[in-house]
């Protein structure tokens, strides 16, 4: 299992330990290389050793998803099926978030032999089986494979996720990555329900909501700090999407636990979810600092973009997080379709009197397939039915922008 994002700020993989504990309790023996601790060279060597009959590669990104800095890593994916076939023959399968948007394209522009398209906890023990015992690729869940030079794309299935076990965390470089980066990863619940319209988190894992079992997830967090690591992320879409139960219940059970770890994590600004009374229970947990993604000052840009919440939610929300001690960090979005001098300057001033730590904006929206901005970027002619979306493209705010300039220095 070859890990080969590279791109800072680095992420432990979590999603891609997660289906190696499912490698594990099937009994299919192992092994796993982070680029971010190995040189390719190393890599090589290790292939050319053990000659693996199967190889995973976890393609979390597709690109950065930054416009001005932007970064295309499928490049890099193909180079690397090409050079672990070069130093031994063998299948090469792909997964992971950034693969699954883009399943069949990945998979003729890398060469790699199957794809598994979104949950992998149980696809990739049932190719391995299938490949040892001759069996029906068309049974395996998720798989993307072809017979003879058509692409076949099996019907998709989320089982294999929440069975209730806990999952060991001593496959990745846990420590390493702590060490470097200063953060572990957590997964509590997949899923999202959320029509935010340029996002294609429901796309990738889903709009039903599955959580983990909280005593698996305690057990995780256990073994995570006995290795000594003191802060960690919830890397769930957001961790307040899902059971209102399910957030108060787990907090609690921290709280029980007493851990003494610290916390962050995504958040939506939906005052319902985010009681004062959740903030609270949030800290006393252990969150010490939370992202909320506003996306912008305008109610009329919130609209267009499908977002279920209002500027006043956002104040709402923002507030009882700083009542409860907890770090706030504000993200912005510019450049939605629509998006004018008036809008911008909207957002600005929402920026200017609401309180946060940290306010991170990012300008230019990446046209993901499955999602909303693909339409409204077709009725805009910013892109045709034909656009090949694989290669990175934006809608562009360059020229509000730059009208906009001139209003900031008044």
């Amino acid at each position: 299992m070859v890990y080969p994002n590279r791109f800072r700020p680095h992420v432990m993989p979590v999603g891609l330990e997660y289906v190696c504990n499912s490698l594990d309790r099937a009994g299919i023996p192992f092994e796993v290389a982070d680029l971010n601790f190995e040189s390719d060279e190393e890599l090589c060597r290790r292939v050319t050793r053990t000659k693996p009959d199967l190889v995973g590669i976890s393609v979390r990104n597709v690109d950065a998803c930054y416009l001005r800095h932007n970064e295309f890593f499928i490049p890099q994916i193909r180079d690397l099926v090409h050079r672990i076939k070069s130093c031994h023959t063998c299948r090469v399968v792909l997964g992971g978030a950034g693969y699954s948007l883009f399943v069949r394209e990945i998979l003729e522009y890398t060469g790699a032999d199957f794809g598994v398209a979104g949950y992998g906890e149980r696809a990739l023990p049932q190719l391995v089986a299938a490949l040892e015992d001759g069996g029906n690729l068309s049974k395996v869940d998720n798989l993307v494979w072809r017979r003879g030079e058509t692409l076949i794309v099996n019907p998709s299935t989320k089982d294999g996720y929440g069975e209730q076990l806990p999952r060991r965390r001593n496959i990745m470089r846990n420590r390493d990555y702590y060490r470097a980066f200063g953060f572990g990863n957590i997964e509590a619940k997949r899923g999202c329900y959320k029509p935010c319209g340029y996002c294609a988190e429901p796309a990738i894992v889903g709009r039903d909501v599955l959580t983990q079992d909280i005593d698996c997830i305690l057990a995780e967090l256990r073994e995570l700090r006995e290795m000594g690591i003191t802060r960690v992320h919830f890397s769930d879409s957001e961790f307040n999407v899902g059971p209102p139960k399910f957030t108060r219940e787990l907090c609690k059970a921290m709280i029980r636990e007493k851990l003494d770890l610290r916390w962050t994590a995504f958040v939506h600004p939906e005052p319902r979810s985010l009681s004062p009374e959740i903030c609270r229970l949030m800290r006393e947990a252990g969150c010490t600092e939370i992202t909320l993604s506003v996306d912008s000052g305008s109610d009329k840009i919130l609209a267009g973009m499908g977002k279920q919440h209002t500027v006043d939610d956002a104040v709402v929300v923002s507030e009882s997080f700083k009542q409860a001690g907890i770090s706030l960090a504000h993200t912005y979005l510019v450049g939605w379709p629509g998006e004018s001098v008036d809008t911008l300057a909207e957002t600005v001033n929402f920026m200017r009197r609401t309180e946060s730590d940290f306010k991170l904006v990012f300008a230019g929206i990446r046209i993901l397939p499955d999602t909303r901005i693909v339409d409204v970027a077709e009725q805009q002619g910013l892109i045709t039915a034909n656009t090949n979306l694989l290669i990175p493209t934006f809608v562009n705010p360059e020229q509000v922008l730059s009208e906009f300039i001139p209003y900031l220095r008044r």
